[in-house]
């Protein structure tokens, strides 16, 4: 283990150990598929918490590293790694669970060195094509460590909605992102309608968590996007708590410009 986590600091130094050291990534990949171990903390934790501390998912987790960074240093995708991403998104059960943590983690490194392997493989990582309904939890495991760009939503618009409804840390967060910056199938009167429909008790802190995002915000646009959705929120009348929501919207400037 302490040997994996030198290699990825290596790498993450700027080194191609993949081209320099080929015998070490040889033995980074060996141990990659090597899943007659066990963790070092017990199998109900938090997936990635166990894929962690597991020698072969660490092992998948430093060969996607040095993969990634062999390629950003000009070198072409090794077909070892692409035949351990093969591998692993066909594993099932508590395999499965800890391989898709670590590559739900993974998912920025996945994109920039193997976009074509992520394109043909999406349903295999997100969709219905994994074992066990793997693909949700990978989407909720990403997403309650933000990791999922804008890019990435148009495709997983019913996963993202499962997590919210799932209560999935950061989901709620991510519907309204995605609203506020335009993301299609993420419309105003979608997300309006199901936080009515699904989280009609949370509302007031939906519209304050808007605020909150608001504060980051430019864009006039998502400033008009956020208010319809308030409108659509509070038309059949506002609560006290919804008027307690709209209190963290002092710090939105982007409503300066609107005066």
């Amino acid at each position: 283990m302490a040997a994996l986590s030198l290699f990825e600091a290596l790498a993450l130094t700027g080194a191609d150990v993949a081209k320099e050291r080929p015998d070490m990534f040889d033995v980074v990949l060996q141990r990659a598929h090597d899943r007659n171990d066990r963790s070092l903390l017990d199998a109900e934790q938090d997936p990635l918490l166990v894929a962690i501390n597991r020698p072969s998912m660490k092992a998948l987790q430093t060969a996607i590293i040095l993969g990634w960074r062999s390629i950003r240093a000009g070198g072409p995708v090794p077909p070892a790694l692409v035949d351990l991403l093969d591998e692993v998104v066909a594993v099932d059960g508590a395999d499965g669970l800890q391989s898709q943590a670590i590559l739900a983690r993974s998912l920025d490194e996945l994109g920039e060195a193997v976009p074509d392997w992520m394109t043909s493989h999406h349903d295999q990582l997100f969709g219905q094509a994994a074992p066990d309904d793997l693909g949700q939890r990978t989407v909720e495991l990403a997403v309650s460590r933000r990791g999922i760009k804008f890019g990435m939503l148009e495709t997983l618009r019913d996963q993202v909605f499962r997590a919210a409804a799932a209560k999935v840390r950061n989901s709620r967060s991510y519907l309204l992102m995605a609203m506020l910056n335009g993301v299609r199938d993420f419309s105003v009167d979608e997300v309006g309608e199901w936080l009515i429909a699904r989280d009609a008790a949370s509302i007031g802190d939906v519209v304050g968590t808007l605020g909150h995002l608001l504060t980051r915000e430019q864009d006039t646009d998502a400033l008009e996007r956020g208010i319809k959705l308030v409108d659509v929120l509070t038309a059949r009348g506002a609560t006290p708590e919804t008027m307690a929501g709209l209190g963290r919207w002092y710090g939105v400037r982007a409503l300066d410009d609107t005066r």
